[in-house]
């Protein structure tokens, strides 16, 4: 049967309407059904969700905290990617930074010193405990500051191209001594952060230094296989210039630590070439006599950093075994923490009082009760 395509367009063109009218009856009658679909979707989903609210939830599992289960373990404090400071404080207070934080902690509270959330890269206590010093980034400044609130900054017109990576106060709190990992330049620093004196340690980059006890010697680690000792000169009481007067050779590999003991008379280093030692200073150095290593020890693996304790009679030391304690007297072990969480330690301090020992790694501040001897 043939259809008349003139009345088929004849009849589009007289009742066109009613084409629109179907097409919007369609259209609608489909944002209906959508619409209430949609609905007793999201109340599926709602009574769903209520139900499990409702059903006991099953623990997770964590992962074992074997730190925790350590005898000598006493704390642990969460500050994740620890790798700029530790450091105790006179009054036991411990202080440490990520860069991003720079904590204080105490037996009872946590206090954020970075509210303004600078990069701290550096920390140091005053001798009597009550300032702490840090270096800025990327101001490259130096701030004083004696509580969460009370500080004051002071601009250095950038001391060094790098960060600061080291910050001591003198042993009688008068200076700083400030150094950088980008720089071979060791600085000297009145508390009003004005330059007193410097010198260059003609080596590689700076990596940590040291006050001795009696603020008469510093030494600087430089990434290098020796180190060197100067003397600060005083003038009328007042720091006036530093002088090299002693070497340390004997290691293989770059010194990572140096620590003075308290009668300023000998001083411990500690190497990548998995060896630490002790040498006497008190040596004639002005006719040229050279210090003396009186005991060397070597470790199973490279050592990270090491730290004397405050009485002299232990060395602290970390390694791939964790935290190890050796006798200072005939280099004997005394006992080892394995590292927390299996990460390598990063930074060491003693409590004044020896009742602590803390270290630092990427997963956070721990803290335990050292051997004694």
């Amino acid at each position: 049967m043939e259809v008349d395509s003139m009345f088929v367009a004849n009849f589009f063109i007289e009742y066109w309407w009613v084409s629109l009218v179907a097409v919007l009856f369609l259209v609608l009658w489909n944002a209906f059904w959508r619409n209430k679909t949609t609905e007793e979707d999201t109340e599926k989903k709602k009574v769903v969700r209520e139900k499990r609210k409702k059903e006991p939830k099953e623990p997770k599992e964590k992962e074992p905290e074997l730190y925790k289960e350590h005898p000598r373990f006493l704390k642990y404090y969460q500050l994740m990617q620890n790798k700029f400071g530790l450091t105790y404080g006179a009054a036991g207070t411990l202080a440490s930074t990520n860069g991003k934080d720079c904590m204080v902690f105490n037996d009872k509270k946590s206090t954020n010193y970075n509210a303004e959330k600078a990069i701290v890269t550096a920390i140091g206590w005053s001798p009597d405990g009550k300032v702490l010093a840090q270096g800025l980034s990327p101001s490259k400044d130096i701030r004083l500051q004696v509580s969460q609130r009370v500080k004051k900054d002071y601009p250095t017109g950038k001391l060094f191209a790098g960060d600061i990576n080291i910050i001591e106060f003198s042993p009688d709190g008068r200076f700083l001594m400030v150094g950088s990992s980008e720089s071979t330049e060791i600085k000297f620093l009145t508390l009003e952060a004005q330059l007193i004196t410097s010198f260059n340690t003609n080596q590689m980059r700076n990596n940590m230094a040291c006050f001795s006890p009696d603020g008469r010697f510093v030494s600087v680690a430089c990434f290098t296989s020796e180190s060197r000792i100067w003397e600060l000169v005083y003038k009328n009481d007042a720091l006036t210039a530093v002088k090299k007067v002693m070497d340390l050779k004997g290691h293989k590999r770059s010194i990572t630590a140096l620590s003075f003991y308290p009668n300023s008379k000998q001083i411990v280093s500690a190497s990548k070439d998995a060896s630490w030692k002790v040498w006497r200073i008190d040596v004639r150095y002005a006719t040229g006599e050279d210090p003396e290593c009186i005991l060397s020890i070597s470790t199973p693996s490279e050592i990270n950093t090491m730290k004397l304790s405050p009485n002299g009679k232990i060395v602290a030391l970390a390694n791939n075994q964790g935290l190890v304690f050796y006798s200072f007297d005939n280099g004997e072990i005394l006992e080892t923490i394995e590292s927390p969480n299996n990460q390598p330690i990063t930074h060491i301090s003693w409590s004044l009082d020896m009742s602590k020992i803390a270290v630092t790694n990427q997963t956070g501040v721990f803290v335990y009760k050292p051997p004694t001897v």
